[in-house]
């Protein structure tokens, strides 16, 4: 699968709100509310995308030739990768019908445990008829899934 095909593929399951931008800076969903870019004044998706554009990683490729540990330790819990899943909440509030907090959490947790790091949950504020009880593979919303 291409990356333009992945776009595409996202644009079906993203709603109104997202538009699975080729670049995801904020710039086309900053100005709607609700959207996954117009927290505040709609501009922090935007700032923050500018903030990760002053990071550079300068790689030191001169050491030996032997397999790379990715493993990190953090709060006592090791993973495979120093990467985490940042929360998301009010799915269907900001992009769309698709999936609901619970269904995105479903998805979202098993494939973190499963790739060897953590998943982080949002809570939106959709009330729900029953709420969802939380399991071995659903943590309840606004926490973090340690696999």
């Amino acid at each position: 699968m291409t990356y333009s095909e992945v776009l595409q593929a996202a644009r079906g399951c993203s709603g109104p709100y997202c538009k699975a931008c080729l670049v995801c800076n904020g710039r086309a969903c900053g100005s709607s509310m609700p959207g996954p870019g117009a927290k505040g004044t709609g501009t922090v998706a935007v700032r923050n995308y500018e903030a990760w554009q002053s990071i550079r990683l300068d790689l030191d490729t001169i050491c030996e030739n032997k397999p790379v540990d990715t493993r990190y330790t953090f709060f006592g819990q090791q993973y495979d990768l120093p990467v985490f899943a940042g929360p998301v909440g009010a799915t269907k509030l900001h992009y769309g019908e698709k999936y609901d907090d619970q269904a995105y959490n479903s998805i979202l947790v098993p494939a973190c445990a499963q790739a060897g790091i953590a998943a982080f949950t949002g809570d939106g504020p959709t009330p729900q008829s029953s709420p969802p009880q939380p399991g071995p593979s659903v943590p309840p919303a606004g926490r973090a899934f340690l696999p």
